[in-house]
């Protein structure tokens, strides 16, 4: 954010909508599925795809002193769950986000993708963000390096563009 002399806000998807509505953003990054589940194309002119990807916000979480709690069959079975409600979830947010530039253009917004080789060249120069991220979460005895190159790796694996390596830097 800096670099183009933006100021970051701390918002949500929950108000998201009414910040640039008022004026109080200008803009904000979130994925395809956000922009067409939500409507944000009412209160924003521009969709700009900087093909970062896919992010949702819909996630299982347990209170570990909870998981502890319930016998091996139940976690098992939450698991599982969790495993199929990852991949459902997945193509669900895939297939909403894909409408999003259609969806802006049919409310007479502008849609603009970043060419591949401006991003890659944008990745180049950016800090070093992750290895950041890794620091101070291995400061406080996190594992963040084998998480980052788990992730990576996984990306890797599934033939996901990926604009710089991350994890060996």
């Amino acid at each position: 954010m800096e670099p183009v002399g933006a100021t970051g806000l701390t918002g949500t998807l929950g108000n998201f909508y009414q910040l640039v509505e008022t004026g109080v953003a200008d803009a904000m990054l979130v994925w395809g599925e956000a922009v067409v589940s939500l409507r944000f194309y009412e209160v924003c002119d521009h969709y700009f795809d900087a093909q970062l990807g896919g992010v949702n916000s819909y996630v299982i979480n347990v209170n570990q002193n909870t998981w502890d709690s319930w016998p091996e069959e139940v976690q098992v079975a939450m698991t599982e769950a969790a495993q199929a409600y990852g991949v459902a979830l997945g193509e669900f947010a895939a297939e909403l986000g894909a409408q999003a530039r259609e969806t802006f253009l049919e409310h007479g917004g502008t849609v603009t993708v970043i060419d591949p080789a401006e991003r890659d060249e944008w990745a180049a120069t950016l800090p070093n963000i992750a290895q950041e991220w890794v620091a101070s979460l291995e400061a406080r005895g996190v594992p963040a390096q084998a998480i980052l190159t788990d992730y990576m790796d996984a990306m890797r694996a599934a033939d996901q563009t990926v604009a710089r390596d991350w994890d060996e830097q």
